[in-house]
């Protein structure tokens, strides 16, 4: 999804969002996941007029955002 949606792929960034994010709390992978969270970091980029790019703090606002139980 990173081509696609504009990023620089970043082992290191998506790694942490793997062992954080889904493994340390048993979440369970879904294949939406990826566009859903890439999206999420494109609009706080786009919104914050910062670089489009994979972060580990990007994607902890991400994950926030679109896990976020109502």
């Amino acid at each position: 999804m990173c081509p696609k949606l504009g990023f620089d792929f970043n082992a290191e960034a998506v790694e942490y969002l793997i062992e954080k994010h889904y493994r340390a709390v048993n979440r369970p992978f879904r294949c939406c996941q990826p566009r859903e969270l890439l999206m999420q970091i494109r609009n706080f980029c786009n919104f914050q007029q910062k670089k489009c790019e994979l972060r580990c703090e990007y994607f902890d606002f991400s994950v926030e955002n679109y896990f976020t139980v109502m």
